[in-house]
This record gives C-alpha cells, structure tokens and sequence, in this order.
C-alpha cells in the first residue's frame, strides 16, 4: 500500500465534506491526497480518468446517486476500492451497495476517523483479495481454454455444462452445439455403459484413476479418450462431474500396431525354430544312412 492515497470525495453538502476530509486528515496509516467533487457531474469526470486510489460516494448527489456513480466506476475499469456514504433512515441502501460492487458503506453521523480508517483498510485489503482472485480465475481459465486435452463439466445425468476449446477441436461440434448434449450422445454404447459405472463408483465415495471412453466425433469418426474425472461441490454437497480428457487414439493405434508387430515376430520366430528343426531332423537322417 503507498504511503499516501489519491483519494476523491463525492459530496454535495460541503459541511459533510468538511466532516470527512477532517476524518480523513486525522488518519496517519495511510495519509490522503483529499480531491473534493461536490456535484455528481464533477465526479463523473473525475471518475472518468481514472486516477485515484480510493473513492468516497455520498449517496445522494442530486438527481442522481453514489450507485450510478459506482456504475461509472466501473464501465470506466475501476478497480480500487470504493466506499458508500449514505444518511441515516436510507433503509436497505447498505445492502444495495455492497450488491452493486461497494466494498463497503457508512452511515453519515455514526463514524469517526478511527472507524473510517478501518473501513477503508478492510476495503483496501478486500479489494486487493479480490483482484488477486480474479487474476488467478483468469489464468486458470486461459490455462484451461488453451490445453491440449479436453476439458468438460456435466451434471447427474450426463449434460455438458462446460467445454474448452480442445473439446470442440476434438469432438467436431462447435460449443453451442456441445452445451446441454447428454454425454452419452458422443460415445459408443459400450463406452456409454462404462461411463454410467464410473459415476456411480464416484457418487458411492469410491476413488477411482483413469478409465478409456470411445468417442464418436460429428464427422463419423471415433476417438479414444483416457479420461480422469472428479466430483464438484458446493461446500455441502456434490453439484456436477468435472473431466480432464486425452486424446490417446495415435497411442491406442501405436499400442496395435505394436502388439501385431510382436504377434507376427512371434509367429515368424516359431516358423524359423520349426524350419530348423525339420532341417535338423533332415540332416540327422541323412548322416544316419550307411
């Protein structure tokens, strides 16, 4: 956190003002760089740019308010942490703004320098949670759009939920197509029977590794796929089934070719032990005539 915080106070009535930034002064960790707005106008435009640290929104500013404010925020790329100002008797305004992306709100009247100055800590610190998460969400989705194996999520009874890029490439059927189809819809019977098993093994609590599932892909053509699925839950309860799926047709193929390769040595290998055994046996006879 720096040291000093750019910080702009949206407030009309210029005696509350006067209030907060007094509150604001009193505060040692961190210090304020205090910017006053006091129309809504003045800090829409302040918004707009976009260069402060921390934002203060009284909830009445006129004709309009501190959530269409926040709104701005945020279509603008906010992401510091904004504080709700809001009067006494405004019922369910609090609620309202924490909904609306708040980090936080006070009521005018019932805080001072050392409740301010905790609020906008507990923001800051918030705030910064927040957008650590939301940098982990969007790698870990970058990472899953961007694999090399199939990713998907279906329900109990087997809808796709969720896929990745790799699912639509391998299967032939485009995301829009993929989301709500039965699962059993892409494989062979047999494979469908095996899948049918694994959930089950999975609900009962039982753990379980890789298990080979054929699909069927929209151009007719089949895929083998190793695939390791997990349960998903709320917190209370499992909710959906989720699937790491690799491609292993190339591999099944290499698998055959190498069985067939070792079939035909062998089969080869006891024609050549029987020739030489034939030839054996002939130049036995022959040495054995006088």
């Amino acid at each position: 956190m720096p040291d000093v915080l750019r910080v702009l106070l949206a407030e009309d009535d210029e005696d509350d003002f006067i209030i907060a930034s007094g509150f604001l002064k009193e505060i040692r960790d961190p210090r304020f760089d205090i910017d006053w707005a006091p129309t809504y106008e003045a800090a829409e435009e302040q918004v707009c740019q976009n260069q402060h640290d921390l934002y203060l929104f009284d909830y009445r500013l006129g004709a309009k308010n501190g959530l269409d404010l926040l709104k701005v925020a945020q279509q603008h790329g906010c992401v510091v942490p904004i504080i709700m100002l809001t009067g006494q008797g405004l019922d369910g305004t609090d609620v309202q703004a924490v909904r609306a992306g708040a980090a936080d709100y006070l009521v005018k009247g019932q805080f001072d320098a050392q409740l301010l100055g905790r609020s906008i800590r507990y923001s800051i610190e918030r705030k910064s949670a927040e957008t650590a998460l939301r940098v982990s969400e969007e790698r870990y989705r970058d990472w899953i759009e961007n694999a090399n194996d199939m990713v998907f999520t279906h329900d109990w009874q087997g809808n796709l939920t969720a896929v990745n890029g790799a699912t639509e490439l391998i299967t032939g059927y485009s995301r829009t197509e993929l989301i709500g189809m039965n699962l059993t819809d892409l494989l062979t019977p047999e494979s469908a029977t095996t899948l049918e098993e694994m959930r089950v093994r999975k609900m009962s609590g039982e753990r379980t590794g890789a298990y080979e599932i054929t699909l069927r892909s929209k151009g007719g053509s089949t895929v083998t796929i190793e695939v390791n699925s997990r349960l998903i839950g709320d917190g209370q309860k499992p909710v959906e089934f989720q699937s790491i799926g690799r491609d292993i047709t190339e591999r099944k193929a290499a698998e055959r070719k190498l069985r067939e390769y070792a079939q035909e040595i062998e089969q080869k290998s006891a024609e050549l032990a029987s020739a030489l055994l034939a030839a054996r046996d002939k130049w036995s006879q022959k040495r054995a005539i006088p």
